[in-house]
């Protein structure tokens, strides 16, 4: 399912009538229908990886703007990437044996 949304983006920020829109609020509405079909209704958006190197901030102001529109968009609950990095450190502690369960 992430794939199929993660292709979805892609898709979206590339054609070219999206391009002479606003391509960050096409793609929001679409993965916004595309979570309420399936029936999802928190996401996160991750950092998007540069395509040349040196160039991170792009990939972020990339996420950040799509988080931004999501948000605004209105029926999903977007996790913060902060939150989310804890957890999933969390996640990796736990599973890794260094926490007890208790």
């Amino acid at each position: 399912m992430g794939f199929i949304l993660a292709l979805l983006a892609f898709l979206l920020l590339a054609s070219p009538s999206s391009a002479e829109r606003n391509p960050y609020r096409s793609v929001s509405k679409a993965l916004s229908a595309s979570a309420a079909k399936a029936s999802v209704r928190t996401v996160a958006v991750l950092p998007f990886t540069a395509a040349q190197a040196g160039d991170e901030a792009g990939g972020l102001a990339v996420s950040e703007k799509l988080v931004t529109h999501l948000v605004q968009e209105g029926g999903l609950q977007v996790v913060e990437r902060t939150l989310l990095k804890k957890v999933l450190e969390e996640q990796g502690l736990s599973l890794s044996g260094a926490l007890d369960a208790r």
